[in-house]
């Protein structure tokens, strides 16, 4: 049985690569609360063997930092409804659906003339995947996403007219949105598999081992299906630049920040290959800049930044990683080698 987050800090053991570090390997960080401005500081440690970061302080009750304030969960489901249809026009849901149908240049084209928007990162992601549906020669009929909040990117699909089913699920919801397709629940009470999986921005908040999550998300995704996971990761030049005021921290909602080496590790070992990644276009380095001068996120939240420089957005830490099955890889590593005549080795 996978161990607790805690018992693997208690031994000096990253919950990532699992890597016993002896003596004072860890390199250590402490870092401000920078969301709501609270006069509180957190340590984390920096495996010396994979480059992830772990909270080591992790608070017994979270309701401080999760409640209506919090960004994704300020608004209810109906608000993000309303601010949805009076945000795409017919010709700005025009290009995100050509988005989403896997048109994907459509989005750079987009975002060369400055329209670049973090609703088009959650659609990108999914474009990505038509590619594997016709690999697999599959539709991809049912999506999952896992910390929903109220429901962004679930009511933005379905603004977008996807025909199959998507549900929301999210522990802090204050209720089921049964209408919108939201519920209350974590990721350990689903007992049923889904096509698509997708993580925006959730899986660094689990408080669960690493372990014990990633095998509950092998357990619901389909044998053909994909998991769509997009998090800050540690492997990027923002922890060099601004240390503990780096945007990506966010202490102490990330219990864990991964590297590129300890997310590929932890995914092998519960059964999933890297398919596809790539860096993102975020506003993170402008909230770092934010966090050097003493602006907390909320304070943030309200200044209005013209989208510009987007080769540094894209330089901000946050990307975008999609995993498929072993035995679907293996799938299609046979399905290559046999269009160009090699065989596979025993």
């Amino acid at each position: 049985m996978s161990k607790t987050i805690k018992e693997y800090i208690e031994e000096k053991v990253c919950p990532v690569c699992l890597k016993k570090v002896e003596g004072s390997g860890f390199e250590e960080q402490k870092v401000p609360e920078m969301e709501f401005g609270y006069d509180e500081e957190f340590i984390y440690r920096k495996c010396p063997f994979c480059g992830s970061w772990h909270l080591v302080d992790i608070p017994e009750d979270f309701s401080n930092y999760y409640h209506d304030e919090y960004y994704s969960l300020s608004l209810t489901p109906q608000l993000v409804w309303k601010q949805l249809n009076e945000r795409y026009t017919f010709l700005k849901k025009l290009i995100m659906k050509a988005v989403l149908k896997g048109f994907s240049g459509v989005a750079e084209l987009y975002a060369n003339f400055g329209k670049w928007h973090g609703d088009m990162n959650y659609i990108l992601a999914l474009a990505k995947l038509r590619l594997l549906e016709k690999m697999f020669k599959k539709n991809y009929k049912s999506v999952l996403d896992v910390g929903c909040g109220t429901g962004r990117f679930v009511l933005l699909l379905k603004l977008l007219g996807f025909s199959g089913e998507i549900l929301g699920i999210d522990p802090y919801l204050d209720q089921d949105w049964v209408e919108f397709g939201l519920f209350k629940k974590s990721l350990f009470e689903l007992n049923r598999r889904f096509d698509v999986v997708v993580l925006n921005h959730s899986l660094e908040h689990f408080t669960e081992s690493p372990e014990i999550v990633w095998s509950k998300l092998g357990e619901i995704l389909d044998d053909w299906g994909a998991l769509v996971i997009r998090i800050p990761c540690a492997s990027t030049h923002q922890f060099y630049l601004y240390k503990e005021k780096t945007h990506l921290f966010q202490a102490p909602t990330h219990t864990i920040i991964y590297s590129i080496e300890g997310l590929l590790q932890i995914a092998f070992r519960n059964n999933m290959v890297l398919w596809d990644f790539y860096n993102e276009h975020s506003w993170n380095s402008l909230h770092s800049e934010a966090y050097l001068s003493g602006i907390t996120q909320k304070e943030f939240s309200h200044i209005k930044a013209d989208v510009k420089n987007l080769h540094v957005l894209k330089a901000s830490g946050v990307m975008c990683f999609i995993f498929i099955k072993k035995n679907a890889f293996e799938y299609l590593r046979k399905e290559y080698l046999q269009k160009y005549g090699l065989g596979l080795k025993e």
